[in-house]
């Protein structure tokens, strides 16, 4: 009996695997190949609790006319962001983030006996990051009608302004620079149009290699999004 040969063959295999996955992707709902949504999130300020808090020893054995300012009763408003994303395929998304964040902190003079003279509050510097996003979307598994369970990675390069009441070295109080996000790993759980997120990554923003206003930031970020 005749056979053909290998090469063709291997032309018919991979012809009607190319069917199939057009038929496939074909046969899949629109709500899962393209669509948009918006996402709204809180995210950890754990890098600036630890950097930007600095403990100061308080001065208590020099005399009374002596005066001392410390930084003192650090407060962080997390970060908040929203974020659209255009789903482009199954697995690719395109989108934009803006995202938020502060600390805030008392200047409080001392005398030479630790004791409080004065107290300026609500010092504060802030960063704003506003920057394009990419989304990969590793699989999503339904669970149930209307519910399922995907996993995603996501990127997003742009500019943080860094301001407040604080002067950086050259003397400036708004200053732009870099903004990296990482979205290593995420987990989304959706109900319908309804998703619930969870990212870890790091949002990373620096001017120079001398000045730092981010360093992995916002490790842990929890979502909700509407898919519309």
């Amino acid at each position: 009996m005749a056979t053909l040969p290998c090469k063709f063959r291997l032309s018919i295999l991979m012809a009607a695997t190319l069917f199939l996955s057009l038929t496939a992707s074909a046969r899949e709902p629109d709500t899962l190949r393209t669509g948009h949504s918006l996402r709204l999130s809180v995210g950890d300020q754990f890098f600036e609790s630890l950097i930007w808090q600095n403990p100061q020893k308080i001065v208590n054995t020099m005399p009374e006319s002596y005066r001392e300012t410390y930084k003192e009763h650090y407060r962080y408003t997390m970060h908040w962001a929203a974020e659209y994303q255009w789903r482009v395929n199954s697995w690719f998304s395109l989108g934009a983030l803006i995202d938020g964040s502060a600390c805030l902190w008392d200047d409080v003079t001392r005398n030479g006996a630790g004791v409080e003279v004065s107290r300026t509050k609500n010092r504060i510097f802030a960063n704003l990051t506003i920057m394009p996003t990419v989304r990969f979307d590793w699989f999503t598994v339904p669970v149930a009608e209307n519910m399922s369970i995907g996993m995603y990675t996501g990127l997003g390069v742009g500019v943080n302004i860094n301001g407040g009441t604080e002067k950086d070295p050259r003397g400036k109080k708004i200053v732009p620079g870099l903004a990296v996000d990482l979205r290593l790993v995420s987990l989304e759980y959706t109900v319908g149009n309804w998703g619930v997120s969870l990212e870890l990554g790091g949002l990373t923003s620096l001017k120079d290699k001398n000045t730092i206003f981010m360093a992995f930031s916002k490790m842990i970020d929890l979502g909700v999004s509407y898919k519309f």
